[in-house]
């Protein structure tokens, strides 16, 4: 119990947390503002015989392509994949609009993926701080988006890819609206803010432990495995994000699947769950737009499961539109995941594998 009254030691989570992950948390709706302000500046021409479109990135800097693929799959007429790796499908070609993110501007898998795409002649839209990847694309001719937070914002100059999320949506946001005939977003995107702030209200710091979901959620997965299913549809982009902040700021395994995908296989796994000593929480983020069947089997997983894990929690989305329910659940999942750093007395900020993984990659070179 005594771990647990660290949520709400506010000099406790400052030791821990000495490059403030949880200050770039709680300052997330400043982020999403300027990084908008970034998109509406972007100039870009309509672009005719586009086919489809391709977000090149990793990690941090991939995760808007995903929220970007998720939420226009209701508004775009043609599809948007997110690639992760080195190479490009065969597919990719004239017709092709390739966006390029890389926060740092020198993710390797990126910059091999845009020397593909290059070559296919894709039409290659870059948006990063510079580096490599900025310097290619001013060589090439393509257009750069400048992704760099401005200097006297909070957090700017240490910034890690996961917490900049703003700048890695927001400007494709705007390369969206400038290239194809789509709705304008300013509405969309101020109550999405608004939604943040919302949030973030709800959950920073200095709300105590007894009336702050994000600290209860953070207890409950405490020295447990969090389990979190989504419907497939809309919100697979937020249980991903969950995923990916639970790895690199709690420094802990988490998994996660999709509805009704896990309804034809998962779900029989968790009938050999009672070899295990322990029980593991299950956490479900849900939409009012989910399927109405998807919203069923939520119900009958609930049955099925129920006495084989630790507890259910289901999370369902805040807002109107479609994007601000989406930034409701990512912003108190990223709320989550530092409070769990916090109780498992780790700093949110470094990723030592990930740094050593890439050094031993560039030795060998």
């Amino acid at each position: 119990m005594a771990s647990i009254h660290l949520l709400d030691d506010l000099k406790k989570i400052r030791q821990m947390d000495p490059q403030d992950m949880l200050g770039a948390v709680e300052t997330f709706d400043r982020q999403c503002q300027v990084a908008y302000q970034m998109a509406r500046a972007i100039k870009l021409p309509k672009m005719k015989d586009v086919d489809n479109v391709v977000v090149l990135g990793m990690g941090g800097s991939a995760i808007g392509g995903d929220l970007l693929r998720c939420y226009m799959s209701e508004i775009l007429s043609v599809p948007i994949i997110v690639l992760r790796g080195y190479e490009v499908p065969r597919w990719v070609s004239q017709r092709t609009l390739a966006i390029a993110s890389s926060y740092s501007g020198a993710t390797e898998e990126t910059l091999s993926a845009y020397r593909e795409a290059r070559k296919r002649g894709a039409r290659i839209v870059v948006q990063t701080q510079g580096s490599t990847l900025g310097k290619m694309a001013q060589k090439d001719g393509f257009a750069w988006v400048n992704i760099t937070p401005p200097r006297y914002f909070h957090g700017a100059p240490i910034y890690q890819p996961r917490a900049a999320l703003g700048y890695s949506f927001f400007p494709m946001l705007g390369i969206i609206e400038k290239v194809f005939p789509v709705p304008e977003q300013a509405l969309a995107v101020k109550e999405a803010i608004s939604i943040i702030k919302r949030c973030i209200d709800a959950y920073r710091r200095e709300v105590p432990l007894k009336s702050n979901v994000a600290k209860k959620l953070a207890v409950a997965c405490f020295k447990h495995l969090p389990i979190i299913y989504s419907a497939q549809e809309r919100l697979e982009v937020v249980a991903l994000r969950w995923r990916a902040q639970f790895n690199e700021n709690s420094k802990i395994l988490a998994m996660t699947n999709v509805l009704p995908e896990m309804n034809h296989n998962e779900i029989v796994g968790w009938s050999g769950v009672q070899k295990f000593p322990q029980k593991w929480p299950v956490i479900f983020l849900q939409d009012k737009g989910d399927h109405r069947q998807v919203k069923r089997r939520f119900e009958i997983i609930a049955e099925i499961i129920r006495p084989l894990c630790a507890e259910i929690y289901s999370l369902n989305s805040d807002g109107r539109g479609l994007l601000a329910r989406l930034f409701s659940l990512i912003c108190l999942g990223d709320f989550v995941s530092v409070y769990l750093a916090v109780l498992n007395k780790v700093d949110p900020s470094p990723v030592p594998p990930i740094a050593y993984l890439k050094a031993q990659l560039a030795s060998k070179k």
